[in-house]
């Protein structure tokens, strides 16, 4: 019971080994009652709705946001060189 919490804590039982996920770049804003506080981030993720998720996961922590307050407005996948 101990490891399986362990393991759920965190989004690494959603993510699949490193050589299985893509780059994207995402862009948008959080709308606080001071203004609009605008971002731009680069996450691996092995697909863009969890690049979303992590999105949502991340700028809600660091900025102190609910997801209704983040606005997502450009979302695409960036190859690597």
């Amino acid at each position: 019971m101990l490891n399986a919490a362990k393991e759920i804590k965190g989004l690494n039982h959603m993510m699949p080994p490193m050589n299985q996920t893509k780059k994207f770049v995402l862009e948008g804003y959080v709308k606080k009652k001071t203004g609009r506080l605008f971002f731009r981030q680069v996450l691996n993720a092995p697909n863009e709705k969890m690049a979303i998720e992590l999105a949502y996961c991340l700028i809600g922590s660091r900025k102190r946001a609910k997801r209704t307050e983040i606005e997502l407005q450009k979302i695409e996948e960036v190859q690597e060189t």
